[in-house]
C-alpha cells in the first residue's frame, strides 16, 4: 500500500524537475527514490481513537436517575442506554440499567445489564445482589443463590446482599438453613418487623409454633397496624386451634386480596355470627377463587342472616347448580324461600334435603313447621318426632310437636311434650342467650304449663 501513501510525492517531484533537466542538461540528475521503504522506517497512520465525552455521559446519567427516581423506568432505560453508547466502560451504569430494565419487566436484559456491570468490575457486590433476584424471579433459584452468596462473599457489611441469600433458600423450601440466615441478619444488623416476618413463615413451616407466635407478636408490637403481620397471627392461632385468637387477629381484614385467608376470616366470622363481615369476606373470596359451592352456601346463610333475602337466594342456587347434592344448600334455601313466602317451594326444597341426608334434624322441625301451617298435623308430627329421634335435646322441635299434639286434640301428648320442651329451653345455652319467651307461647294456653322461670308464688288465702 505504500504506493497510495508515496504516488503524490513522486508525481509532484517529476512535474518540478523536468524543465530543469531540459535547461541544464549536465547537472546530475537527481537521485531516484526508492521502490519501497527500508523495513521499519515508514509507519501507516493509525486511526485516532474517539474521544469519549464524559461530561455528556453523566449528564444523561444524572437524568436516567432522576427518571427512576419518580418511576419513569422506561425513560430512564433509554436515558441509560445513550449514556452507555458514550461510556461503554462504567459497570455502575451497566448496574443501574439492569435495575430499570427490570422494573419494566424486560428480566433476560437485566440480567444481561449485570453480567456487563460484573465482567468490568468482578468485585461488583451490588451487581451480584442485584443479578441474584432477577434470577430468582426467573425460577433459576441456583443461579440467584450463587449470585448472593458472591454477594456476601465480597460485601460483608451489605445487609440486602444476606437477605437475598436468605430469601433464596426460603423459596427452595430450605426452611432451616433459611431460618438461621435470618436469624444471623438480625444478630448482624439488628432487629426487623419483616426479618421476623419472614423467620416466623420458617418457623412454622419447620412446626415451631410456639417460636413463630413469638416473632410474629414481637414483629406486631414494633408495626400494630401491618396487615401481613395480623394476617400471618390470625392463620398461625387457627392452625394452633384457638378460632378465638385467630379471629382477633383477621377481624376487619376484608381489603386484604388472599383467597386462603379471606376463606378463612369468612368461616370464621360466620361461625361467630358476625354475618356482615362474613357477608364481606366470602363475596370477595368467590370472586377471587370463582365457583365453590361450599363457600357460595356460606355466604348465603350469611346474607340470610343479615336479611339480604334475594342475593342469599341467588347464592345458594349457584351453590347448588355446582352441586345439586348439596343437602345443607337444599336446607338453606328452604329457609330462605320460606322467608321470602314461597311455602311450596320450601316444602320442596326441605324434602330434597332430606332425601339427600336423613340426618338433619333442623331440616325436618322447619318442614314439620311448613305443614303444620297447612294443617297437614299428621306428617308435621311425623316430621317433629324424626327431629327429636336425631337428636333428643332439641327444645324447639319438642315446642313444635306440642303445638301439633295440640292442634290434633291429644291433650295427653301435649302436656308430655310441652313438659319435655320446657325443660330442654332452660337447659339450652342458645335458648338462653335468644329473645325467646315461652310465657306466650300457645303451649301455655293451651295446656296450662309455665315456665320455671314464669312461676308465680300462689296466693294465700
Amino acid at each position: 500500500m505504500w504506493h497510495k501513501f508515496f504516488f503524490p510525492i513522486i508525481l509532484g517531484f517529476v512535474l518540478a524537475v523536468i524543465p530543469v533537466a531540459a535547461q541544464v542538461k549536465l547537472s546530475p540528475p537527481p537521485m531516484a527514490l526508492p521502490l519501497s521503504p527500508p523495513t521499519g522506517s515508514v509507519s501507516l497512520p493509525t486511526p485516532a481513537r474517539p474521544v469519549i465525552d464524559l461530561t455528556v455521559a453523566n449528564a444523561l446519567a444524572d437524568r436516567a436517575r432522576d427518571a427512576s427516581l419518580g418511576g419513569k423506568w422506561i425513560m430512564a432505560v433509554t436515558l441509560y442506554r445513550q449514556a452507555l453508547q458514550l461510556n461503554t466502560q462504567a459497570p455502575e451504569l451497566w448496574n443501574n440499567l439492569g435495575v430499570a430494565l427490570r422494573k419494566t419487566g424486560q428480566r433476560p436484559a437485566a440480567v444481561t445489564a449485570y453480567r456487563k456491570a460484573i465482567a468490568l468490575a468482578p468485585q461488583f457486590a451490588e451487581a451480584y445482589s442485584n443479578l441474584s433476584v432477577v434470577e430468582a424471579e426467573q425460577g433459576n433459584l441456583k443461579g440467584a443463590l450463587a449470585s448472593a452468596r458472591q454477594a456476601v462473599k465480597l460485601d460483608a457489611a451489605n445487609p440486602v446482599a444476606l437477605l437475598n441469600v436468605a430469601f433464596v433458600l426460603e423459596q427452595q423450601e430450605a426452611w432451616k438453613p433459611a431460618a438461621t440466615t435470618y436469624s444471623g441478619y438480625m444478630k448482624k444488623f439488628g432487629e426487623s418487623g419483616r426479618v421476623r416476618y419472614r423467620l416466623a413463615v420458617c418457623q412454622q413451616r419447620l412446626g415451631q409454633l410456639e417460636e413463630a407466635t413469638w416473632q410474629l407478636q414481637r414483629a406486631l408490637e414494633q408495626d400494630p397496624n401491618n396487615q401481613d403481620y395480623r394476617l400471618a397471627l390470625g392463620q398461625l392461632y387457627y392452625q394452633i386451634g384457638n378460632p378465638k385468637l385467630a379471629l382477633r387477629y383477621l377481624d376487619g381484614l376484608t381489603n386484604i386480596d388472599d383467597p386462603n385467608a379471606l376463606e378463612l376470616l369468612g368461616r370464621l366470622s360466620y361461625g361467630s355470627g358476625r354475618y356482615n363481615q362474613a357477608v364481606l369476606a366470602l363475596q370477595k373470596v368467590t370472586t377471587l377463587k370463582g365457583g365453590d359451592a361450599q363457600l357460595l352456601n356460606d355466604l348465603g346463610v350469611s346474607l340470610a342472616r343479615t336479611d339480604k333475602l334475594t342475593a342469599a337466594q341467588q347464592a345458594l342456587e349457584q351453590a347448588l347448580s355446582i352441586n345439586p347434592d348439596f343437602a345443607q344448600a337444599w336446607a338453606n334455601i328452604g329457609y330462605v324461600q320460606k322467608r321470602l313466602g314461597k311455602p311450596e317451594q320450601s316444602i320442596l326444597s326441605y324434602r330434597k334435603a332430606l332425601e339427600l341426608d336423613t340426618k338433619m334434624p333442623t331440616a325436618f322441625n322447619n318442614l314439620g313447621s311448613l305443614l303444620l301451617s297447612q294443617k297437614k298435623t299428621s306428617e308435621a308430627i311425623e316430621n317433629f318426632q324424626q327431629a327429636i329421634t336425631i337428636d333428643p335435646d332439641y327444645w324447639e322441635a319438642h315446642r313444635n310437636l306440642t303445638l301439633a299434639y295440640a292442634f290434633a286434640g291429644n291433650v295427653t301428648k301435649a302436656q308430655e311434650e310441652g313438659t319435655l320442651a320446657l325443660r330442654e329451653a332452660h337447659n339450652s345455652e342458645q335458648f338462653l342467650q335468644s329473645n325467646h319467651d315461652l310465657s306466650d307461647l300457645q303451649t301455655i294456653n293451651l295446656i296450662g304449663l309455665t315456665p320455671p322461670s314464669l312461676k308465680r308464688t300462689p296466693r294465700q288465702p
